[in-house]
């Protein structure tokens, strides 16, 4: 995780985010995952291939505010600290929808 991302977060206190890495998408975590959420639509385009559209979405069609819906989060890598925040807190917002919406549908 970049130095950027591991900043933003420290700001919220959330701590050991250095020691996250990418694991490669498997056919066995798609058949064993209730939901797939992408973060941008060519991730989704590419999911799209491997797993049931039914489980898809984009992280961003969880965002309290509609003009985020169909959009993708934007990569802050090598971008302002303050862009790294923006992310941070869309990812966030974005988040909290997708808990309610687990809650609703559990």
């Amino acid at each position: 995780m970049s130095k950027g991302s591991v900043d933003a977060l420290a700001e919220l206190c959330i701590t050991g985010a250095e020691n996250h890495t990418s694991r490669p998408v498997s056919q066995e975590l798609l058949h064993s995952s209730t939901k797939i959420i992408a973060l941008d639509s060519s991730h989704l385009h590419v999911l799209k291939y491997s797993a049931p559209e039914s489980k898809l979405s984009l992280l961003l069609d969880y965002h309290p505010d509609e003009s985020f819906h169909r959009g993708s989060v934007m990569d802050p890598y090598g971008g302002t600290h303050e862009c790294y925040l923006r992310t941070r807190d869309t990812i966030l917002q974005a988040v909290d929808g997708l808990l309610v919406d687990l809650c609703r549908n559990t």
